[in-house]
């Protein structure tokens, strides 16, 4: 008899827990395994990814955010809608426990909270299961006191706690080692072939000289605009011929936009949006640029070395689990010096020593191929 899983999340939209999320969804063996994916805040542009075996739950809780007035008047007519606003209002003055009137689910083998918040929630609440576990995917811990307790309180009721790094499970041990009975050290996987295959789709772009693209959220701990702090210098500094592509939302976009636009570099840095699939420009990348401060793992690194590019990568406690100096990556410091001197470097760098670090970062990618990371999920999460 196949193993029932229940695996919890908001969204499919694109972000990189959501990446992470769809890869282990495609490397399940469902000859083995029967698979139920509770989503809470609809679902996006990964949807498609999903395999076809999943059984897709959409129990979206996005017109019950506000006040509980508010919600009732707004939803007058809705009667789904109000019902969910009293089951949470009730859970979060009286007892959690009402969240199993969220949405009735069988009993589960597996439950799987891949996000705090909600998803782990209801996965502590509102599920029977044998097993339970959640995934913790930020690159920091710095939350206000009340949400960290709730957070506490809830993992109570789990087995395990899953980190995407050990530098993450460091971080989160002393929070959550009282709590729950193991910490599990499971990265993100990322599929050399899968990549190599979306990396094959025609692109429509016209640049001379190098071509770098970061991809990225625009949000504070991310550093997105440090590209465009770091192309004006690159300018200043006679690296003119470059056309630098960012990929990504986020609520900061429109402000590197319009710095982009003050500072004249319409002609040098171009920002894209966001793109279900970011591989075609990464796969014509010269240089890949990462300049996040703040990675759990940082996937996009990762993907750029399994596609055999040469990464300059901000040294973020994720990232240096597996980047190396000059060996599998470039590896700047946290300031828009080192960026820039390590972006020049690359752009003059000879094609031997190019070479040399594209395919130790290759060889790196591999480390985290969906049949590695799978069975360390298997064996820690799935088994008896």
């Amino acid at each position: 008899m196949k193993k029932r899983i229940l695996i919890t999340n908001g969204h499919l939209r694109i972000g990189g827990v959501e990446k992470s999320l769809v890869n282990f969804l495609q490397a399940v063996d469902y000859s083995q395994y029967s698979v139920d994916l509770m989503l809470f805040e609809g679902t996006g542009e990964y949807l498609s990814e999903v395999p076809e075996e999943v059984n897709v739950i959409v129990c979206d809780l996005t017109k019950t955010y506000g006040s509980f007035f508010g919600v009732i008047k707004n939803n007058f007519f809705d009667l789904a809608t109000i019902q969910k606003k009293i089951v949470l209002t009730l859970a979060s003055k009286s007892n959690q426990k009402y969240l199993k009137y969220l949405y009735k689910t069988k009993p589960y083998d597996i439950a799987l909270a891949y996000r705090v918040g909600t998803p782990m929630d209801f996965v502590s609440y509102g599920v029977e299961a044998r097993k339970k576990y959640f995934w913790w995917h930020h690159g920091e811990f710095h939350y206000p006191d009340n949400l960290v307790k709730h957070w506490q309180n809830a993992a109570r009721n789990m087995d395990g706690l899953v980190c995407v790094s050990k530098a993450i499970e460091k971080t989160v041990e002393p929070y959550f080692k009282p709590y729950v009975n193991q910490l599990y050290v499971v990265p993100n996987m990322v599929s050399p072939a899968e990549l190599a295959i979306k990396a094959n789709q025609p692109i429509d772009i016209d640049h001379s000289g190098a071509m770098i693209v970061s991809v990225g959220r625009f949000s504070e701990e991310k550093h997105m605009r440090d590209c465009v702090l770091a192309a004006e210098r690159l300018i200043e500094n006679g690296y003119k011929a470059f056309k630098w592509y960012l990929l990504g939302d986020g609520p900061l976009r429109e402000s590197v936009i319009k710095e982009i636009q003050s500072k004249n570099l319409q002609n040098h840095v171009v920002c894209l949006g966001n793109m279900p699939n970011p591989y075609p420009y990464m796969k014509e990348a010269d240089l890949i640029v990462h300049p996040s401060f703040i990675e759990s793992q940082g996937m996009t690194v990762i993907e750029a070395m399994a596609l055999g590019k040469l990464v300059v990568a901000v040294g973020s406690a994720g990232v240096l689990e597996y980047a190396v100096d000059h060996k599998n990556a470039l590896v700047a410091e946290k300031n828009i010096d080192s960026l820039t001197a390590n972006i020049e470097e690359a752009l003059r760098m000879n094609q031997n020593t190019k070479d040399s670090i594209c395919s130790e970062a290759e060889k790196t990618a591999l480390e985290y191929c969906p049949e590695t990371v799978m069975s360390l999920i298997e064996k820690n999460l799935l088994s008896e």
